[in-house]
């Protein structure tokens, strides 16, 4: 009678032991679904940020090659904007060019220098 009591025994731990497996290999199938479905939401984030960024730089420049043929519009519609948009363009560009100038006044063509010690013997020019 004993023997088969530790028979019977034997046989449910045995059971329980498998059961337990079982359990286990399943959580570990669940944890693996579940990191694959992450990796795969992550994937298709990457590729949404990829495309959103690419279409906000299409937009951009899109806006800008507005703006141009806006104002290319205006200057052609309108010759007072027109002449007005070519000399702020010149003096611009004359602006960027260092130039010298004369840091005495001139009169007549000749450099007049002013010493300020003379101011009030001076004559006025």
């Amino acid at each position: 009678m004993q023997k088969k009591k530790k028979k019977k025994k034997k046989k449910k731990k045995k059971k329980k032991k498998k059961k337990k497996k079982k359990k286990k290999k399943k959580k570990k199938k669940k944890k693996k679904k579940k990191k694959k479905k992450k990796k795969k939401k992550k994937k298709k984030k990457k590729k949404k940020k990829k495309k959103n960024v690419h279409t906000n730089e299409e937009f951009r420049r899109l806006y800008t090659q507005l703006e141009l043929l806006k104002q290319r519009n205006m200057k052609l519609g309108n010759p007072h904007l027109q002449h007005k948009l070519s000399a702020m363009t010149e003096a611009a560009k004359k602006d960027d060019l260092p130039e010298s100038t004369p840091s005495s006044p001139n009169i007549n063509g000749k450099r007049v220098v002013i010493n300020l010690d003379d101011y009030h013997e001076a004559t006025s020019l």
